[in-house]
């Protein structure tokens, strides 16, 4: 039986997009999240902040090439058109003008590890070319096949059986790591890293040092990123809510640190991250100039 495939769309004066979403093949579902198909048409420069997030988003591109900074980053903006951006402490942009079309899949750390076949670590707020990760032939028969394909169905279909290639000849990962990551992600990022360390038999240094390296961030850093993802998910969908028993149905304590984390990884507040929602799934718009 075919796969669901959700749409949302949205059109205004300057701006109009049109994005189908899927989840993946089942035998995929513990190494991709999700896949999202867009086709966007902007009169204006279209600016969004993209948010850290507990993934690594790959995009192929069947238009132009896309703007991308990280926040504060001092390099500027850079070029890309087909990409994976690896795991990020804090936001980055994305800037396009015209017409702009792809298809978005959304690895989880273990999947990327196994799938890309490299240490996340050598990915850790960068973002690379998709031929320098599956070579240049590879790369390019993929976006020629997505680029054919005649529609959304077709595209993912293609995309299911390019990541299932990848991860038939891919190595296993140590089960330790596996195990912890899944630990901190089913707990929203509430276990401790100490407790961890002690289930699987490693030191706290040994996880930490191991996890970075495999997966591109320490645990507790991964933690916080969980945390803040799950409670910007709830400030969007319960905004009259006050805002103390959201960041409390988030996993915070407290107040202070619930802004801390937003500065941080969102580089404003709650309250503007909440002006700057797009309607129907657009994401968030920045506000910062090229």
């Amino acid at each position: 039986m075919p796969l669901a495939i959700r749409t949302l769309s949205h059109q205004d004066s300057d701006h109009r997009w049109e994005l189908a979403s899927r989840d993946p093949d089942p035998r995929l579902a513990a190494y991709i999240s999700g896949y999202q198909g867009y086709a966007e048409l902007a009169a204006l420069p279209m600016r969004r902040m993209e948010l850290p997030f507990a993934g690594l988003p790959m995009i192929v591109s069947l238009g132009p090439r896309i703007g991308v900074k990280l926040l504060d980053e001092a390099a500027g903006w850079t070029e890309h058109r087909s990409f994976i951006a690896g795991l990020h402490d804090r936001p980055a942009l994305t800037e396009y003008t015209g017409a702009q079309e792809g298809v978005q899949v959304n690895f989880t750390p273990i999947g990327a590890c196994l799938i890309l076949g490299r240490p996340l670590a050598e990915l850790f707020n960068e973002v690379v070319a998709l031929e320098d990760i599956f070579g240049e032939a590879d790369a390019r028969r993929l976006v020629a096949q997505l680029h054919e394909a005649p529609g959304w169905a077709a595209r993912f279909q293609i995309m299911d059986g390019f990541l299932l290639d990848r991860l038939a000849a891919a190595p296993s990962l140590p089960s330790e790591l596996t195990w912890a990551w899944r630990m901190l992600e089913q707990s929203g990022g509430q276990c401790e890293v100490a407790g961890l360390a002690e289930e699987i038999g490693w030191s706290r240094k040994h996880l930490s040092v191991q996890f970075r390296q495999r997966f591109g961030l320490p645990p507790k850093t991964v933690a916080r990123i969980l945390r803040f993802h799950r409670t910007a998910a709830l400030l969007g969908e319960a905004a009259s809510e006050g805002r103390a028993d959201i960041a409390l149905a988030g996993g915070y304590y407290d107040q202070p640190h619930f802004n801390r984390d937003f500065r941080q990884f969102a580089g404003c507040t709650p309250g503007d991250y909440l002006a700057r929602l797009l309607p129907e799934g657009g994401g968030v718009a920045a506000v910062e100039p090229r």
